[in-house]
């Protein structure tokens, strides 16, 4: 006997492997009313999928997703001029002996210089987002 999979057992019986192949037969819905139901159930899901696809669409296209590397760039830019500048400052105050002056006003100079940095970032994605609208605005019409 062959372990029920789903609770319904299936014997092998006398037809052996034939037998057992007629047992296991798909039951064919002829019944109009199963066939409506599932026609229904077809188009609830296909209304499901789309609201369920429209959710999950990003507003505003390609920019939306370059959204995170364009903050962890600006992150990694500000990061680096703060440590640049601090760190050099601190070496030089260590040189010539002058801490902790050196390591504070290079460190306000990394500051500016990270600033430059994110409002070049910003003013570049801009510009990049500019291009796209209004190549979509003067693009082929389809």
């Amino acid at each position: 006997m062959v372990p029920p999979p789903f609770g319904v057992a299936v014997t092998p019986g006398r037809g052996g492997l034939r037998g057992l192949a007629e047992q296991c037969k798909a039951v064919v819905m002829d019944d109009p009313e199963q066939l409506a139901s599932l026609g229904e159930l077809n188009e609830r899901l296909a209304v499901a999928r789309k609201r369920r696809d429209a959710g999950r669409a990003p507003k505003g296209g390609v920019l939306s997703s370059q959204g995170a590397s364009a903050g962890f760039r600006i992150a990694v830019e500000i990061l680096a001029a703060l440590v640049v500048g601090t760190l050099f400052g601190f070496f030089l105050d260590r040189w010539l002996g002058t801490k902790p002056w050196l390591m504070i006003v290079l460190f306000f100079v990394g500051s500016g210089a990270a600033l430059r940095n994110v409002i070049r970032t910003a003013n570049q994605l801009e510009a990049e987002r500019k291009r796209i609208r209004d190549a979509g605005k003067t693009g082929p019409k389809g």
